[in-house]
């Protein structure tokens, strides 16, 4: 019902859990939802040689894609590796 109301704030997984095939779902990860479960194929920020990629592999002559964004978004307060907007 939510999704039928607000469908810009995208889809809810029946089935977060990646099942042992990857830690977390991740910011660049691309991927499709098939039941209710999301199934990761790669990383746009992953250069093609990281492990995560040894699944499913990536396109095509791949390269990372680098924000150059340090106006949209900062490190959180701690100065892990979460990212979040100005906003």
């Amino acid at each position: 019902m939510l999704a039928i109301k607000y469908p810009d704030y995208g889809h809810a997984l029946w089935e977060p859990s990646p099942g042992g095939l990857y830690d977390a779902v991740e910011v660049g990860d691309v991927g499709f939802i098939r039941d209710g479960c999301f199934s990761r194929l790669f990383n746009v920020f992953l250069p093609g040689d990281h492990p995560s990629h040894q699944n499913f592999g990536v396109p095509e002559s791949h390269q990372p894609l680098r924000l150059n964004a340090p106006t949209f978004i900062h490190r959180s307060a701690d100065g892990t590796m979460d990212f979040c907007s100005r906003t």
